[in-house]
């Protein structure tokens, strides 16, 4: 509801700009116009990302083969309570660019974007008849991401020009930040009092390398008067944020007593594992300080974890010149 209200403020605040530019009038005269000319936009976007492995393995690990049998078929030994829910992909942000016309045809842009952040904690439990009787097993699972977008480079070509209204395609790509953290926790709780308690906790940070990501934009710019302008903009983007490094840790509780307090730094990891406790198989990442020597029924598909950016979005905002 919150987030409604700010776009619908966003909204109302860039009608009140347009109107209050509408009032001044186009010059008649078309002036020579000397270059490179510099323009200062300010604008409001909405969007989608794909968001990519930390989505890809909550959603495996939620419906693992074990647990979605257990929900389909309702079986008398086991019992499952409650859904691990993925990441949202989609954003909202404000968008500061420096437009620079260097031709008629041409323009370079510099542009800035306010963070993009998105969390979520979300629990599942798995109650089973086993050989100690009736078991309970909770997991807890928390992501979050963060995206920084210090600097984004376009370069727009202007492909028609009618009257106010001005079209004009765009690609370029940028640099980008952005951090992943994961915490996952396993509680066994058993019918004779008996506890267990293993935390996971992964946090890896990417620094702004270029890196191949491929931008794809479609401007309209309406001429209010000589030096402003209204624009709207698709937006397309492809690519992966990867190589991301950080640090890890484990602590197991065995009955209010500290079995293990570990930790370690390393590489953020992409695999597939066979979860031996609960007999099913489901992607997973972890930061790793070296690839373990297990076997490949063990652990397979391992690959550096990534973070997708692919997708769209859409922009309005306005361009005033300096």
């Amino acid at each position: 509801m919150r987030e409604k209200t700010r776009k619908a403020k966003g909204y109302l605040l860039l009608m009140v700009v347009m109107l209050l530019f509408m009032c001044f009038p186009l010059k008649a005269e078309d002036k020579a116009r000397k270059y490179p000319e510099f323009w200062l936009s300010f604008a409001f976007t909405s969007g989608k990302i794909n968001v990519g492995d930390i989505n890809n393995c909550i959603t495996s690990f939620n419906n693992n083969e074990l647990f979605s049998y257990v929900r389909e078929f309702n079986p008398e030994w086991g019992k499952v309570q409650g859904e691990i829910t993925p990441l949202s992909g989609k954003y909202t942000a404000l968008i500061v660019t420096l437009f620079i016309d260097i031709s008629p045809n041409i323009t370079l842009c510099f542009s800035t974007q306010s963070p993009v952040r998105q969390s979520n904690f979300s629990s599942l439990i798995y109650q089973y008849t086993g050989s100690y009787g009736i078991q309970r097993a909770s997991y807890f699972y928390g992501a979050r991401y963060e995206i920084l977008f210090p600097l984004e480079f376009m370069c727009y070509f202007n492909i028609i020009e009618l009257n106010r209204v001005r079209f004009s395609i765009g690609a370029g790509s940028g640099f980008y930040y952005a951090k992943i953290s994961k915490t996952f926790i396993r509680e066994l709780m058993t019918v004779n009092g008996g506890y267990a308690k293993a935390t996971m906790k992964h946090d890896a940070h990417r620094f702004p390398f270029p890196d191949l990501i491929a931008d794809l934009n479609l401007l309209t710019e309406y001429s209010l008067n000589n030096n402003s302008f209204l624009f709207s903009e698709l937006c397309f983007r492809y690519g992966n944020l990867s190589n991301f490094r950080g640090t890890g840790s484990l602590t197991h509780v065995i009955n209010s007593e500290v079995i293990t307090d570990y930790k370690w730094e390393g590489s953020l990891y992409f695999f597939n594992i066979e979860d031996q406790e609960i007999g099913a198989r489901y992607n997973n990442i972890e930061v790793w300080s070296f690839i373990p020597d297990a076997s490949p029924y063990f652990i397979e598909n391992v690959r550096k974890a990534k973070l997708s950016l692919t997708g769209f979005s859409f922009r309005v905002g306005l361009k005033i010149r300096f």
